[in-house]
């Protein structure tokens, strides 16, 4: 995975939000971004938007990525999936086909990415659970505990659990980075002692040659 960009000393976390057309990927973008609802479904192609933000005490800005899920933006999909860090896994409670395509996203983000990343499955549009839904939180758990990531519902409209489910997604990319960070630290330390060792045992042969020279030059003298 890249490095996270950085605005000064600030951290700036690429969200994508992938998933099918009309299950709200959008509306949970605006909602975050403005804390608007839009009450009509128009396919976005892709967008981009930033939002400075403080998550635990700590400023950010999130660069939040919203790709169409329609077949013939396939390729802006490709691209938003290689250039984000962190993902929400949008589906509808009320559609259950775009439950079910939720796993084709997240296999096309470890084909793409080829290594873990931080991620959230989000059901979205719990307003409508007590008369549309068609996808258990139960089952919703189960495939969130197979794709090893949490489980959120979400409502744009009321609006319902949307700034804590971007913080908690912000929260789970900045553990991932400081623990990359460490590692990569931890690797330098071990390259940096290794290099010291290996330049000290060819010092150490060096000499041990000019000795071994130094010793043949004296017994041949002896002997002649």
């Amino acid at each position: 995975m890249s490095p996270p960009d950085h605005l000064g000393k600030i951290l700036v976390h690429k969200v994508v939000i992938l998933g099918d057309g009309g299950v709200g990927k959008t509306a949970i973008a605006n909602q975050f971004i403005v804390q608007h609802f839009v009450t009509t479904y128009d396919p976005t192609g892709d967008g981009s938007y930033r939002k400075q933000v403080v998550v635990d005490g700590t400023p950010c800005v999130v660069e939040v990525l919203d790709t169409d899920g329609q077949d013939e933006y396939k390729a802006l999909r490709e691209l938003w999936i290689r250039e984000g860090e962190a993902f929400l896994l949008v589906f509808s409670i009320t559609s259950r086909n775009s439950f079910t395509s939720v796993r084709s996203y997240c296999q096309q983000i470890q084909k793409i990415k080829k290594s873990e990343v931080p991620l959230i499955l989000v059901g979205n549009k719990s307003d409508l659970a007590s008369t549309d839904r068609e996808v258990s939180p139960q089952e919703a758990e189960a495939l969130a505990k197979e794709l090893n990531c949490t489980f959120i519902e979400t409502s744009a409209k009321i609006p319902h659990n949307i700034d804590e489910t971007f913080h908690s997604l912000i929260r789970l990319h900045r553990k991932q980075t400081k623990e990359q960070e460490q590692k990569a630290a931890e690797a330098a330390t071990v390259e940096a002692q290794t290099s010291q060792t290996d330049g000290g045992e060819a010092k150490k042969t060096g000499w041990r040659k000019r000795l071994s020279g130094f010793i043949k030059s004296i017994d041949k003298n002896k002997k002649g």
